[in-house]
């Protein structure tokens, strides 16, 4: 694999049948360079320990243990989701039921 320094110009991201998909533009200073990136997860954090209902729960594809911590330095999971929408779904979901992400 060949490495390039590249100066990014733009990025974008789209919901795609398997997943996120990260889109980059840059430049080597001598030509432009395109990078995609495939199969992404969508990732928010959680308070650990704290619980999901049902119609939360169903949305999240993985909860893993990090070591993060939020502002209030209490250890936080990621959440991971499969596509952007169900990112979004749950956050409106979490905040409708007063859960802090």
């Amino acid at each position: 694999m060949d490495t390039l320094e590249v100066f990014l110009l733009t990025r974008e991201w789209r919901d795609t049948a398997s997943g996120v998909e990260l889109c980059f533009w840059g430049t080597t200073g001598e030509q432009a360079v395109k990078i995609i990136i495939s199969r992404q997860p969508s990732v928010c954090f959680i308070r650990r320990g704290q619980q999901l209902a049902p119609d939360l729960a169903r949305l999240v594809t993985r909860r893993e243990p990090l070591g993060l911590k939020n502002l209030g330095a209490q250890a936080v999971d990621g959440l991971y989701f499969t596509h952007q929408r169900q990112l979004r779904e749950f956050s409106q979901l979490a905040k409708n039921q007063g859960i802090r992400l």
